[in-house]
């Protein structure tokens, strides 16, 4: 296929960045040959797509960033023998992605929901915890951020003697849409920043 496309497009598609992690590498070194950068506390957060690759970079870089969270992907390729870091997953209980298979509108919060719709920690919660080498294991609680309610499951139990934890969040009336305060009452940011801020390689 790509020898059907023109000279120019065919130039665009071999670039040296086609592969997305190694542009993260070639984008990190940039700005490290630039700029004063704390090394021990580089992280990685995404949404839909851009969430699935920050899952992946949980999985190939995981000795480049110190923890990962991601909203709305799960993780879409094959799990490698990383460094057990820290990561979330948040989910909006409104997200069409999900509640159109599920034959739902919204997805019920609730500690037995991942046991009523296996379909959520099959794509969101399983493979992280084999990535992360976590069990199964999970305390759970039900927080209000910003005026939401937000179901959330933290897996702490290590199989390789780490300190790391995975926590799955589910968040009321959020869509496929990446929380920001005005599409939605909760910013993602600053809540992922408060998770990010104490965790270093």
């Amino acid at each position: 296929m790509i020898g059907t496309l023109t000279p120019q497009n065919q130039a665009l598609v071999n670039h040296a960045f086609q592969d997305d992690v190694q542009f993260i590498d070639a984008m990190i070194a940039f700005v490290k040959q630039r700029y004063v950068v704390d090394e021990r506390a580089i992280y990685a957060t995404g949404f839909s797509n851009g969430a699935q690759f920050a899952n992946r970079l949980a999985t190939e870089r995981s000795q480049l960033f110190a923890a990962t969270a991601a909203h709305a992907g799960g993780l879409s390729v094959p799990s490698t023998s990383g460094r057990a870091l820290s990561a979330v997953v948040s989910l909006g209980a409104r997200d069409d992605r999900v509640t159109t298979p599920l034959a739902l509108t919204t997805i019920p919060l609730g500690e037995n929901t991942l046991t009523r719709y296996p379909l959520i920690p099959a794509v969101f919660i399983l493979p992280m915890l084999a990535q992360l080498r976590l069990t199964q294991a999970y305390t759970y609680d039900e927080p209000l951020i910003n005026g939401k309610k937000a179901s959330r499951w933290v897996f702490r139990t290590s199989t390789a003697g780490a300190s790391n934890a995975f926590t799955f969040v589910l968040l009321e009336d959020n869509t496929h849409a990446y929380p920001n305060g005005s599409n939605h009452p909760v910013v993602m940011a600053n809540v992922l920043w408060t998770f990010f801020q104490p965790l270093r390689l």
